[in-house]
């Protein structure tokens, strides 16, 4: 476990950390395991990550060229190129660039608030807890989007002219207490 602002480097090895608190994590060509992190800034070049449970983590923007894999987590920010964004379970915000890299996401809490993604050259396929209400503004360019079935929507807005999809609206029932916006190239997004 490390307390305190931590700054981590690890070439060509593999890295386990159980806890941190606060911290800079710069990983090239390595493996990162970390179990439990409250703020964690991370820079992978050619790295595999796995996180189990993190508060708020950010990317730096030359992060590339490997997978990012969270069990839990709180808030993410950043920009990856390269590289799959595989997250079980978002409990608060997410604001993301990718290209030629895919982002899962298997449960977005209802708790949730800002879903924000900008991708290129890659597919996004995001599962929202069946209870949740959230504004949706989607702007695609040579993409698509899906909405399963199984989800209330309700668009304000729908048109598909010249390889461009934009749909603004609302998915479920309630009071919408977050908000999706999509905004893609070469891009097929997928809720369900």
């Amino acid at each position: 476990s490390l307390k305190g602002k931590t700054s981590l480097k690890a070439k060509y090895s593999d890295l386990k950390i159980d806890e941190v608190q606060d911290a800079e994590i710069l990983v090239s060509y390595s493996d990162l395991r970390l179990k439990k992190a409250g703020k964690i800034e991370v820079k992978s070049n050619y790295s595999d990550c796995y996180f189990e449970d993190v508060h708020t983590m950010t990317t730096g923007k030359s992060s590339s060229y490997g997978d990012l894999k969270i069990g839990r987590i709180e808030n993410l920010e950043g920009s990856m190129m390269y590289a799959d964004i595989d997250i079980e379970n978002l409990l608060g915000s997410i604001n993301v660039a990718t290209s030629y890299g895919d982002i899962t996401i298997k449960m977005i809490s209802s708790k949730a608030k800002n879903i924000n993604i900008k991708a290129s050259y890659a597919d996004v396929l995001l599962s929202l807890d069946p209870s949740m209400s959230a504004t949706i503004n989607a702007n695609l360019n040579y993409g698509d989007i899906k909405i399963s079935k199984k989800y209330a929507v309700k668009y304000t807005e729908s048109s598909e002219t010249n390889n461009r999809v934009v749909k603004k609206g609302q998915i479920g029932s309630g009071n919408p207490t977050a908000s999706i916006v999509v905004s893609n190239n070469y891009t097929d997004i997928s809720i369900r």
